[in-house]
């Protein structure tokens, strides 16, 4: 890492007291995973307090801390730890000349866009040349320690930008500069805490705050915010550049001629007067959208629609627990139990249509983060499961009851329902053991505090006996 503690003292406008200046090996805020020379930020989360922890951080090798409180010579006093690590973020993005910043945020699809450009840029640009944000490392905490892992080899810097309030992506984007932002759609996550789509419209709007002069703004030409998205791009700056992706005629990047399946998805992908038709192992008409959304963004580094069709080809998504399919002795599992909201619950309903899966086992937990939206969601998605083959529908969760009213009104049969409480992963696998079959497809869909995938750890005696 190229940054002394002598720079950190500057930036934060302190006086050197230290014997000597050296270059600190890296940022931490969580001292299970600090190094000997990094310097330590303590910051307040939700469930800890970084401040009971300067003294193990000091055990471990920290040779700075940045804290709210505490006098010490090696404790740099500042108002907010969290403002803090961003300023000093600003600061070391600001040393990497000539970095190019690709920035991706959305209701739905940006850690799936982020993973695709990735995959795009290094099929042309050795890997090392290129950084990404790690898992969803997207808010005021992930994005800084990514920029922190920079170096003077990289080139491009792919981050994903998170939200869950009004105002949140502007206080990143005060700090950070990008030159490509990316809106991949305009959902209902959060809605329970931004009230509206049109409120989630101009938080995620707020990424434009970000983009330099002559940069590039990428949105979604099939979405009903995309006139607002365009006006807000403008009102900023006229000299950014605009591209949109969909199924539009009109679109710049066009999807056209969709063929489905379980195993793969093609599509055509046209720009200009140039098309190329893509295959790709990531299913549903949702990854044409990514994917054309990414290859837009790949522009800003000319790569050809010849290069992103090569770079899909083989390409997966592992481990991200967002529609992983997989066969265990003759039953499919599908996994989608990273993140649940009723945009998500959708595209994932018509996966399993467009895949022509039979005999499906659904287990569906809860959906959060909806407020005053919470009992019309839950029962709209109930609604539609009626339009899925089901053999069995299980529900667990404190939404319930919501999704079961959906259901058995839009038609579907009580007995095909079977109900559980909150956190009952280990009583719902043993009660899926008795009724699969081979044949049979499993589908557990729901937001990450159920820890659906957990069922499946009572599951494997299951594929033994068959």
């Amino acid at each position: 890492m190229n940054l002394t503690l002598k720079e950190v003292y500057k930036v934060f406008n302190k006086k050197f007291e230290l014997q000597r200046d050296e270059y600190i090996s890296g940022i931490s805020v969580d001292t299970r995973t600090m190094k000997p020379g990094n310097v330590f930020f303590a910051i307040k989360g939700e469930n800890t307090d970084g401040h009971n922890y300067i003294r193990e951080a000091f055990d471990k090798g920290a040779i700075l801390v940045v804290a709210e409180k505490y006098q010490d010579k090696k404790i740099i006093n500042v108002k907010d730890t969290k403002q803090a690590l961003l300023k000093l973020a600003h600061y070391y993005l600001e040393k990497m000349k000539n970095l190019k910043v690709f920035a991706i945020t959305g209701s739905n699809g940006k850690t799936t866009v982020k993973e695709i450009l990735y995959r795009i840029l290094t099929e042309r640009i050795k890997k090392r040349y290129v950084l990404k944000s790690q898992k969803s490392f997207n808010n005021k905490i992930g994005i800084p320690l990514t920029i922190f892992k920079l170096n003077k080899n990289h080139k491009i810097l792919v981050l994903e930008i998170g939200m869950n309030r009004m105002g949140e992506i502007k206080e990143i984007m005060d700090f950070i500069k990008i030159d490509v932002a990316v809106i991949t759609n305009i959902g209902t996550s959060h809605i329970g805490l931004l009230k509206s789509r049109d409120n989630i419209a101009k938080a995620k709007a707020e990424i434009f705050h970000g983009l330099r002069k002559g940069g590039l703004a990428i949105l979604n030409k099939d979405s009903d915010y995309y006139d607002f998205l365009f006006e807000r791009v403008r009102r900023l700056n006229k000299k950014i550049k605009i591209l949109n992706f969909g199924f539009s005629k009109n679109a710049d990047f066009r999807i056209t001629d969709v063929f489905n399946s379980d195993k793969k998805l093609i599509f055509t992908l046209n720009f200009k007067k140039k098309k190329e038709n893509i295959e790709t192992k990531l299913p549903g008409n949702h990854n044409a959208l990514n994917i054309a959304a990414a290859a837009a963004a790949a522009t800003y580094e000319n790569i050809s629609l010849l290069q992103i069709k090569k770079a899909m080809k083989n390409f997966t998504l592992k481990s991200m627990m967002r529609l992983e399919k997989k066969k265990v002795k003759g039953i499919t599992i599908i996994q989608d139990c990273y993140n649940a909201n009723p945009d998500s619950f959708k595209v994932a309903l018509q996966f399993l249509k467009d895949g022509g899966f039979k005999n499906i086992i659904a287990v569906i937990g809860d959906m959060y983060e909806l407020g005053n939206y919470t009992r019309k969601f839950h029962t709209e998605i109930g609604r539609l499961l009626t339009t899925v083959e089901l053999k069995k529908l299980i529900i667990t969760g404190k939404y319930s009851n919501y999704y079961y009213k959906g259901f058995i009104n839009a038609g579907g049969k009580n007995d095909m329902v079977k109900i559980f409480g909150f956190n009952r992963q280990k009583q719902i696998g043993n009660y899926i053991t008795k009724i699969i079959k081979m044949g049979d497809t499993l589908f557990l869909k729901g937001s990450r505090k159920n820890k659906l995938e957990n069922i499946l750890n009572n599951l494997s005696f299951v594929y033994k006996r068959r």
